[in-house]
């Protein structure tokens, strides 16, 4: 049995297009919880609208706001599943999601995540950031990962847990606790490999969900916020050096990667800015700005991971991948 669990507040601009994407699953689920957050707009009216019809969907109305992590772990102790998929209301999935991921983790009951690849789009669902290149993911086929497997893969390159395509074996959450509320928007990042560190996990390459990177989404608000950017990687290395799970210098690697990412950020949207306002060659200067600066920033927080990304880009470069 797989349960969703669709957390939202203030999309409804975009749940018709997240809950199509659920209802035409080749593999829909036994289950869909969707939780309203106290919205403000048309939230409830767009799910009045859609959810008659289908029996196994309800919808629980918090009366105040308590934030898109306590309403994940109220979620899974509502959820009745034996696997779980926490669905964000702006996301989309498609339609292989649930029917890859059941079907490996059933083959691989060891297994305590699925993840695999995923689009990036904007809010418009413009394609923003190709996928990681394949030489960044763990296997070029669907396939187990052991615990062992995991933590060489993540000292590499941890890229390629997608929360938007993650489903769980519910179980394993629960007995991690369920997601810890001080890691913010790495809450389900932190458990997915914890757990696929503790357990195993099984990961497919193809391309099954696209995250909407919108300003107000919860990941990119956080990540716009340099003091609850410094907040989350300080308790995630502090969950991570606690564990005893993580592989040795990884909570460091780890945070380098996570800085390196929201900073690399931030210089495109400084360069969207300054290359609106600029005529041809201005707009030329800010990216050139935006490289070298993205290169400094890879080469100070992301040393170690250098000739990896050579390796891969030499890859890619030779058609090897």
């Amino acid at each position: 049995m797989l349960t969703t669990v669709l957390v939202n507040f203030n999309h409804g601009r975009y749940l018709p297009l997240s809950l199509q994407s659920i209802f035409r699953q080749t593999r829909p689920p036994d289950e869909l919880i969707v939780i309203d957050d106290a919205s403000t707009d048309d939230s409830i009216e767009v799910v009045a609208r859609l959810l008659p019809g289908h029996s196994n969907a309800r919808l629980v109305r918090n009366p105040v706001n308590q934030g898109t992590v306590a309403n994940m772990n109220d979620g899974l102790r509502l959820a009745q599943g034996s696997y779980i998929h926490f669905a964000a209301a702006d996301d989309l999935f498609y339609p292989r999601l649930y029917e890859t991921a059941v079907d490996l983790m059933t083959a691989n009951p060891g297994a305590a995540v699925f993840s695999s690849r995923s689009d990036v789009i904007d809010e418009n669902g413009r394609s923003l950031d190709a996928p990681i290149p394949r030489a960044g993911y763990p296997s070029r086929r669907p396939t187990f990962l052991t615990p062992d497997d995991v933590a060489r893969h993540l000292m590499r390159e941890d890229a390629w847990f997608m929360g938007n395509a993650a489903v769980f074996r519910r179980e394993c959450l629960v007995a991690a606790g369920g997601f810890c509320e001080r890691l913010q928007s790495f809450a389900d990042g932190y458990l997915c490999r914890f757990l696929s560190l503790k357990y195993g996990a099984c990961f497919s390459p193809d391309i099954l969900a696209a995250w909407r990177r919108i300003e107000k989404g919860f990941a990119s608000s956080t990540a716009a916020s340099a003091e609850r950017t410094t907040l989350i990687i300080a308790a995630a290395e502090q969950e991570m050096l606690g564990a005893d799970i993580f592989p040795a210098g990884y909570a460091q690697r780890w945070a380098g990667r996570h800085e390196y990412d929201v900073r690399r950020r931030a210089l495109a949207r400084e360069r969207a800015r300054s290359g609106a306002a600029s005529n041809a060659v201005g707009r030329l200067i800010a990216a050139l700005v935006e490289k070298i600066g993205i290169a400094v920033l890879f080469l100070k927080l992301r040393p170690q991971d250098l000739p990896a990304k050579i390796r891969q880009r030499l890859a890619l470069h030779l058609g090897l991948l």
